[in-house]
């Protein structure tokens, strides 16, 4: 009899030791997955807020290079021969203000700004 008690035990453990074994690799492979899950969220958390930051940096430098054109642009505008080369041009080559014709009027835009032209 204490040899079939004997085999029963050792089918008893082998069985428990199986079924702790599965439930070991199940608890492991839970764990693992919920930790991937986290360092997956957290990277991507990571990598969006990188990019977000970046976005702005180079929106908020096309901004201040935008801006600087625009001043440029309109202190260019300002310049009295530029803004009359403008006048002439929407005035049949004729500026009516000064009644200077394009051509003497980009002369003087050339006198302005000789500096700018140096070879």
């Amino acid at each position: 009899m204490s040899f079939l008690k004997s085999s029963s035990s050792i089918s008893e453990a082998k069985s428990t030791l199986g079924l702790a074994l599965v439930l070991a690799t199940v608890l492991v492979v839970l764990v693992v997955g919920l930790f991937e899950s986290n360092i997956k969220a957290t990277a991507e958390s990571q990598t969006f807020t990188a990019l977000e930051e970046s976005a702005a940096s180079a929106e908020n430098a096309a901004n201040s290079q935008v801006r600087k054109y625009i001043n440029a642009l309109n202190f260019l505008h300002q310049t009295p021969p530029i803004s009359g080369i403008v006048r002439a041009t929407e005035n049949e080559n004729l500026d009516p203000k000064k009644r200077y014709d394009v051509g003497t009027v980009e002369a003087a835009t050339r006198n302005d700004f000789r500096c700018f032209y140096r070879k």
